[in-house]
């Protein structure tokens, strides 16, 4: 009963700040009209097209990056002006050429669903996946810090402190833990048509990794179309564009256009982690990881450089 409490705070929480948003931007309330109920109306319209992929990620793990590297390579590919759209989603609507590709945070995220740590396990996989399965997901460390700043600055929840991300059966390690447990399982289960990404090969490598990317979900794209993509997602590039705030989009609306921290693009690094968290923090986040992650290889990659 506490569980569901907390997670039922956390939702409205959301809600809160989702409606001081239409205030503060109403074009944003237009945008949502738009994208979940006038193109969904339009889709079935027309015929809803089955999803060749699904990209599953935990919050602040680089789906954000992702989307605008995807969006960026069908813009190059129909030679779509960036100032006439604003979503992947409308470009997968209007080319019936471009993979139907799906993301889903898969009940993970606190401004929707709010799955707990036990929950998350409850629902099959399956009930996300359609189509091939892209599971996105990055150092649980660093994903943490970064879901601190975006609950912080951009859901807006005055009460939330590190302590939470230890222990909250919501926002905390255990049920971020049990999310990657469970997509991992998923893809060694399913080898021919599931792959893992990480959020840190993609930042060490963008080319060669969004090169297999693409080959996993069917989008042809050239080398030189990728590499502009790259270059045009560039974190600077991407920040200064939120900064502006010439979008409607509400997910690339900054909390704050003065606070940094409350940008959607807010830093996209490695291992800010180690500087976040006190010694005694890495310990028991660390030890958990060790203990509960059950993937090795992934387990071993989270550990490297971090106090024991």
């Amino acid at each position: 009963m506490k569980k569901q409490l907390i997670k039922y705070r956390y939702i409205l929480h959301a809600a809160a700040s989702r409606l001081m948003l239409f205030v503060r931007k109403p074009s944003s309330l237009v945008f949502y009209i738009h994208y979940y109920l006038i193109v969904p109306m339009c889709r079935r319209k027309r015929g809803v097209r089955s999803p060749e992929a699904t990209i599953v990620s935990y919050p602040k793990s680089g789906r954000t990056w992702l989307e605008d590297l995807l969006c960026e390579l069908a813009k190059l590919k129909h030679n779509v002006s960036s100032s006439k759209v604003t979503t992947l989603r409308e470009l997968l609507d209007r080319y019936e050429d471009l993979p139907y590709i799906d993301f889903t945070h898969a009940g993970s995220s606190w401004e929707s669903y709010a799955l707990t740590d036990d929950e998350i396990l409850s629902v099959p996989a399956r009930k996300w996946a359609r189509g091939k399965v892209l599971f996105l997901w990055r150092d649980p460390k660093d994903t943490l810090v970064s879901s601190y700043y975006h609950l912080l600055y951009r859901t807006k929840i005055p009460w939330v402190q590190k302590k939470h991300l230890l222990e909250d059966p919501v926002v905390g390690i255990r049920k971020l833990v049990n999310f990657i447990n469970l997509w991992s399982r998923y893809v060694e289960e399913n080898p021919s048509s599931s792959i893992a990404v990480r959020y840190e090969d993609l930042k060490k490598d963008p080319v060669a990794v969004l090169q297999k990317i693409c080959a996993f979900i069917g989008l042809n794209s050239s080398m030189s179309d990728i590499k502009a993509a790259v270059e045009n997602t560039r974190f600077e590039k991407m920040q200064r564009r939120e900064r502006e705030m010439r979008s409607a989009n509400p997910w690339i609306t900054p909390g704050d256009p003065k606070n940094t921290n409350s940008y959607k693009a807010r830093k996209g690094t490695v291992g800010e982690s180690q500087l976040f968290f006190q010694p005694d923090e890495l310990r028991i986040l660390n030890r958990f990881i060790k203990q509960n992650l059950h993937i090795s290889a992934i387990r071993e990659s989270c550990g490297k450089g971090s106090p024991s």
